[in-house]
């Protein structure tokens, strides 16, 4: 998942896990697409799902060459046999144009969620889970465990899809009795743990992330996990252990690093490791926003304004409403005696997230 402005607090809030994509850049998304077309016209229809995927990825297209890119590689996914993923990329271009013959009419081709068997239907379910189509996920799902109630794989896709809509409640019913089925599924109890993290039970995640761990002592994304809460409670010793150890099992992970860095910088405590931490994280994503805002928090701590200004601005063209890089940057401009730029910047910032300067007060951070 791409790190939103909700997600600036890995450590200050840490309230969501951090993914963290970089942008790919493609010579001629409009080519690509053009080829697609040829080779679904030939009928090689792997070639064109990945000619019609370059296009689509490179953000390039204009709106009608997106659309008509979605219902064409629906098309092949249709031809390939793959109706979870052509279902996705119809309803997709509906999205965009909901009057698209050529689109209506292939929905029409693929078998209705309400038709499909059970595992037929946990397929689709976990096939637009993972595409981000939240809502024919649950769809499918919840036709899966209707025919099958004892479905553990539909219990958890469905909890997991209950999460990412942060619908935390939910997602707990369906961990639980993922749970109630098998009670030593350590996925289920890391799942359940971020759920409670969800609803700020930190001490019940905590005691989950410990049974997962138990089960499975070298789960690096489990201590990521209990490393988060551990941030939430502002517990930076016991938070930078769990990174320490998740980084030691896989090293170079850039949102781990972007975590322990923020921790660092929020305790202001060890900020050489923190600009450290920053500046790996930026070797491994030359363009991410939130690893520039990061650092620039760092530089801020260390009173290197003028750096924190630059790493700030870097953020904020990167990603023009991310609160937490702006209202860092109107810090460290009032610390500058540029007090009508820092009181413009941190307007901004609140009117973006109007709770942006608690998340930073917590830390001792005021203006």
């Amino acid at each position: 998942m791409k790190l939103g402005t909700a997600a600036a607090w890995a450590a200050l809030a840490l309230s969501a896990s951090v993914g963290l994509t970089a942008g790919l850049a493609f010579a001629d998304p409009v080519g690509d697409a053009g080829a697609g077309q040829d080779a679904l016209n030939k009928g090689d229809l792997n070639s064109a799902v990945g000619l019609f995927s370059r296009a689509i990825d490179s953000h390039g297209l204009p709106r009608a060459g997106l659309e008509s890119a979605y219902v064409e590689r629906a098309t092949a996914y249709a031809g390939l046999h793959k109706y979870d993923l052509a279902l996705a990329d119809v309803d997709f271009a509906l999205s965009l144009s909901p009057d698209d013959p050529d689109a209506r009419g292939l929905r029409g081709q693929i078998p209705a969620t309400s038709e499909l068997d059970q595992a037929a239907a946990a397929r689709r379910g976990a096939a637009l889970f993972d595409r981000g189509d939240y809502d024919g996920a649950l769809a499918a799902l919840d036709r899966s465990v209707s025919l099958n109630p004892n479905d553990e794989y539909s219990l958890y896709e469905r909890g997991l899809t209950w999460l990412a809509k942060s619908d935390y409640n939910r997602a707990l019913a369906d961990f639980n009795a993922v749970l109630r089925l098998q009670p030593n599924t350590w996925g289920a109890l890391e799942e359940r743990g971020n759920a409670y993290r969800g609803k700020g039970s930190y001490d019940l995640a905590i005691a989950d992330y410990n049974a997962a761990l138990a089960l499975y002592p070298n789960g690096a994304a489990i201590y990521f996990d209990r490393g988060q809460v551990h941030a939430l409670k502002r517990d930076s010793g016991l938070a930078i252990a769990d990174f320490d150890r998740a980084l030691q099992m896989q090293p170079g992970v850039e949102a781990t690093l972007y975590a322990r860095c923020m921790i660092r910088a929020a305790a202001s405590i060890e900020l050489d490791k923190a600009l450290s931490d920053c500046n790996r994280a930026l070797q491994i994503n030359p363009d991410s926003a939130a690893d520039f805002d990061a650092r620039g928090f760092v530089r801020f701590k260390r009173g290197e304004f003028a750096q924190a200004i630059n790493d700030t601005s870097e953020a904020v063209r990167r990603d023009p409403r991310r609160a937490s890089a702006l209202y860092v940057r109107g810090l460290a401009e009032l610390r500058s005696n540029q007090t009508a730029a820092g009181l413009a910047d941190m307007r901004a910032a609140q009117a973006i997230d109007p709770k942006v300067a608690d998340y930073y007060a917590k830390w001792g951070v005021r203006p």
